[in-house]
């Protein structure tokens, strides 16, 4: 009996040490993998900002109380604020080919919002409501002046929220391709706040977030909608090093922006605005004839004017035309 018990005894030691062995071998190849793939998305994040093509040696830094703000400044005149689209692959960068042209005329400000680009990419939510904030310390802070503000699709709503909010820090809007009503009004649900919690996590969010701004992503995102023509690959590679500077920290407005933290219903704030306001679109930008539409039906003072052959951005892809546009209406 005493050898039957010790014989199963040792049976049953020798099936837990086993279950032990494959658990441990188990968590070894997990933890072996989680480990590689910390080490790819890190060598993609350096190697992504090695060859420095978006930097600039006149950047200044505004320090917010939420983190440092990179901006550039330039030329003498009225104030006239740059301010990019809200997207992983956007920054001052958006500007460079109309920048000095409009610094001719004006003191020309072109902001890295918070997230995006040179400036701070803290681990929080990024919100409609703090970007809000942001413009308007920016003005008040930096500028320090009314001033115009030119600015690119998914950020406009956000400065129609600030000059509805204080309409005394601005004075003409020009709207390029902004965001239509149904798109902006959108808000988190509980699905997208379970996915938002996982893009916020080290290896799977910074995975995921390499994926969708990938130079093959960046250039399908150019061809399906940034622009009409083919990009060139110097600005491809511009928008991959923007997507990657500041290291990890640059997926949380991925996060923020990918589950409609960013978004605001704009109805109200458009209908009530005073100020002159100037749309700029691509005439294959999509759906933008549409959006157009909306927008005048809210606010029927509201002017436009459609830049041909080009799509989203046509501050870079048609700067001349885009130029004379502006100077028309400013």
């Amino acid at each position: 009996t005493l050898l039957a018990s010790s014989a199963a005894s040792d049976v049953y030691k020798r099936q837990i040490m086993n279950k032990w062995h494959k658990f441990g071998i188990a968590a070894g190849i997990t933890g072996s993998a989680a480990f590689i793939t910390y080490l790819i998305n890190r060598v993609i994040f350096s190697t992504s900002v090695s060859f420095e093509v978006t930097q600039t040696n006149d950047r200044q830094i505004y320090n917010w109380r939420f983190g440092d703000i990179s901006y550039r400044v330039k030329g003498s005149g009225t104030p006239l604020l740059l301010i990019h689209d809200l997207t992983p692959v956007s920054g001052a960068y958006e500007w460079n080919k109309v920048f000095d042209e409009l610094a001719k005329d004006h003191t020309v400000y072109a902001i890295d919002l918070i997230g995006c680009g040179y400036s701070s990419k803290p681990s929080i939510t990024y919100t409609a409501y703090l970007y809000v904030q942001l413009i308007e310390d920016f003005i008040k802070n930096v500028i320090g002046r009314r001033t115009d503000v030119i600015v690119t699709g998914d950020s406009a709503p956000i400065v129609i929220m600030a000059c509805h909010n204080n309409d005394t820090l601005f004075n003409k809007l020009i709207l390029i391709n902004p965001e239509n009503f149904e798109s902006c009004s959108q808000i988190p649900g509980k699905r997208m706040n379970i996915f938002r919690k996982l893009l916020n996590t080290a290896i799977i969010g910074n995975s995921i977030y390499n994926m969708s701004v990938s130079k093959n992503a960046i250039t399908e995102l150019c061809q399906n909608r940034l622009f009409y023509s083919k990009a060139s690959a110097s600005v491809i590679n511009a928008l991959h090093e923007t997507a990657h500077l500041g290291g990890f920290g640059a997926r949380h407005l991925y996060a923020s922006t990918r589950c409609h933290y960013t978004s605001v219903n704009i109805n109200k704030a458009l209908a009530a605005i005073n100020n002159s306001i100037f749309i700029i679109a691509g005439d294959n930008a999509v759906n933008m004839e549409h959006t157009i539409e909306e927008y005048i039906e809210t606010n029927p003072v509201i002017e436009s004017a459609v830049i041909p052959r080009s799509r989203h951005l046509p501050q870079l892809e048609r700067p001349a035309r885009f130029i004379n546009q502006l100077r028309i209406f400013l």
